[in-house]
């Protein structure tokens, strides 16, 4: 590990990575080609180029590797590019750290640099088609849509006529709308006195229209005796047990001590899963962290994570009540719709995209593979190395018991064992039987070849979203085979034994 000051000198490869932590890819369609334009030529007059081989000071080890090498610049604006800009967000992690505190208490973190996490982001606004698969691993389905923009504008348009009164952005055709999510409109269309905001880069909520309901919902709910519906006593249970408390908190920092929570100040918190961290003047002020607000203490994490649970989980077997964001499934009147917009990100009549509809719904919407890059398609599948889309329900999870003996590689469905490498450290995971055998995914046996030289089996006759039925007949090693557990609570993960070498 080189000293900071070393690495930071730009002459020693591989020593100093500080983006690893998130990057984010706008997408632009045609439309947005005048907004480019602006952008670039705002950062030409504010002199915003970037040389990378000044950066530290002199790196010798940022290249182009592929493409156009003809040029190498970048340039960035300050404060990053206009909300109102016609793009579709989209997040990425290029590899991970192991972050334990015991474990790493007192050594630095262990990097692990074929981990890539992403995301189709509509936690803001939703405009385009955009989706998304790891690069060089064929087993993980896409996420997002492939369907053609013209078919995604249509969709968009028929919601904001079937929900009229939801504000959409500005500047756009009526064909063509960007629509933004709840918290974005609690954010962005009200002042800190509950007023319309003239200035919203959106338009305004009109009377009557969904996010008045929306409000009339909420307000209801916090009576002292609100309606006895699945609704109102979720919304009640997270404002009292969560956010207000968080509300006290902030309340005693100087930042927030004179801060008058008013209703769309405490929906923009409800919708957007965020501390109060803020004060009515607008100035931001950190140091309250929603997720610790009740402590940090075993008991107290494990409230917080069933308190997100009633919020964000969607309806399935397991869960079949579903979360305050899904209540579109149940509630038969609209009006009563905790967030329609969610409805349109995952609803079936609309665009049924794996993507973030809020901001912790990443059961679906976040992905984690072993991978070496990304792919981004719009529009369609070409370029696409699995064209199936990415259903969650039906994921199988195998985590290989990591004793003396290290795991080599494993085929899927197959007797074969060249499907994929394991890595030796951290041998699992994640596949989808049903791409493998379309469509039922099963019988499908697992294949892993150890370091020992031997072959070890498994078979599923049931894979999800039916309960996983594991069978050993005929495989290599009926006692491996025999030993390998179903999770109890993550009935996809599968675990096996080790194999210790005397």
């Amino acid at each position: 590990m080189l000293p900071f000051s070393q690495a930071a000198a730009g002459t020693y490869k591989d020593s100093l990575i500080d983006w690893w932590n998130g990057g984010r890819v706008a997408i632009y369609d045609t439309l947005g080609k005048d907004a480019i334009t602006t952008n670039y030529n705002n950062d030409v007059t504010n002199n915003n180029f970037i040389d990378p081989t000044t950066l530290p000071s002199g790196n010798q080890f940022v290249e182009c590797v592929e493409g156009d090498c003809g040029e190498v610049k970048m340039f960035g604006g300050v404060g990053g590019l206009p909300g109102g800009d016609p793009t579709q967000l989209t997040e990425m992690t290029f590899g991970s750290a192991l972050t334990d505190a015991v474990t790493y208490k007192d050594i630095p973190f262990e990097w692990i640099p074929g981990d890539v996490g992403y995301n189709v982001s509509a936690v803001d606004s939703v405009y385009m088609p955009v989706a998304m698969e790891p690069l060089n691993n064929p087993l993980i389905p896409y996420i997002g849509s492939v369907k053609p923009p013209a078919d995604i504008r249509k969709i968009l348009t028929q919601w904001v006529k079937d929900h009229p009164g939801w504000p959409v952005y500005k500047g756009f055709p009526a064909d063509h709308p960007r629509i933004p999510e709840a918290h974005t409109v609690f954010f962005d269309a009200f002042l800190a006195n509950d007023t319309l905001n003239t200035n919203s880069e959106l338009t305004a909520p009109t009377a009557g229209g969904p996010i008045d309901n929306m409000i009339k919902l909420y307000l209801g709910c916090m009576k002292a005796t609100p309606p006895l519906t699945d609704t109102c006593q979720r919304i009640q249970t997270l404002e009292k047990t969560l956010f207000q408390p968080n509300l006290a908190i902030y309340k005693s920092f100087d930042c927030g001590t004179n801060f008058n929570a008013t209703v769309t100040w405490q929906l923009r918190t409800l919708y957007g899963w965020v501390p109060y961290n803020f004060n009515e003047k607008g100035v931001k002020c950190t140091g309250n962290d929603l997720a610790l607000t009740l402590g940090t203490d075993k008991n107290a994490q494990a409230l917080y994570q069933q308190l997100s649970n009633s919020y964000r989980l969607d309806q399935t077997a397991q869960h079949p009540q579903p979360g305050l964001q899904y209540n579109f499934r149940t509630e038969k009147d609209s009006k009563l719709w905790f967030n329609p917009y969610v409805e349109l990100i995952h609803g079936a009549n609309y665009l049924n995209m794996r993507n973030y509809a809020f901001s912790i719904d990443d059961a679906v919407g976040f992905q984690s593979h072993k991978a070496d890059g990304l792919i981004f398609a719009v529009g369609g599948t070409r370029g696409l190395q699995n064209p199936h889309e990415l259903q969650p329900n039906e994921v199988v999870n195998v985590a290989y018991g990591n004793g003396s003996s290290k795991w080599k590689s494993v085929g899927l469905c197959s007797k074969s064992v060249d499907t994929i490498t394991l890595d030796p450290k951290f041998p699992s995971f994640d596949f989808y039987p049903r791409n493998i055998i379309v469509p039922t995914g099963a019988p499908c046996m697992v294949s892993a070849l150890n370091a020992n030289g031997k072959v070890y089996q498994f078979i599923m006759n049931a894979v999800p979203p039916d309960p996983i039925k594991l069978d050993c007949t005929g495989v290599t090693d009926p006692a491996f085979c025999s030993g390998i557990n179903i999770v109890p609570n993550l009935p996809d993960h599968l675990t096996t034994p080790a194999i210790n070498i005397k």
